[in-house]
C-alpha cells in the first residue's frame, strides 16, 4: 500500500472521529469510537471476575444475562418473585 493511501485512511478516520492522532504519541482509537460506555464495561468486567471466582460456567453467566436484560427490556420474560433472576 502507498503511504499517501495510509496517510489518507488515517485522515479520514480522525475526521471521522474514529481515531486521535498525536505528534510523538502516536495514533489512538478514540474513546467516543467505543461500542460500550467505560462505565459498562467496567460492569461486564466485575461480572466476568465475580463469576470466575465462583466457577459459574460462561454460557450460564450469558444466558441469564440475556433474560434479566429481557426482563428489564420489558418482555414477557420476568425476573423471580424475590428480584433475583432465574437461574
Amino acid at each position: 500500500m502507498a503511504a499517501g493511501t495510509a496517510a489518507k485512511a488515517y485522515k479520514l478516520l480522525e475526521r471521522d472521529g474514529l481515531v486521535v492522532t498525536r505528534t510523538a504519541a502516536g495514533t489512538r482509537v478514540a474513546e467516543s469510537a467505543a461500542i460500550l460506555p467505560r462505565a459498562v464495561i467496567r460492569h461486564i468486567r466485575d461480572l466476568v471476575a465475580a463469576a470466575d471466582a465462583t466457577g459459574a460456567n460462561s454460557d450460564d453467566v450469558i444466558d441469564v444475562l440475556r433474560v434479566v436484560w429481557q426482563a428489564s427490556s420489558g418482555s414477557s420474560i420476568q425476573p423471580a418473585d424475590d428480584g433475583e433472576p432465574p437461574a
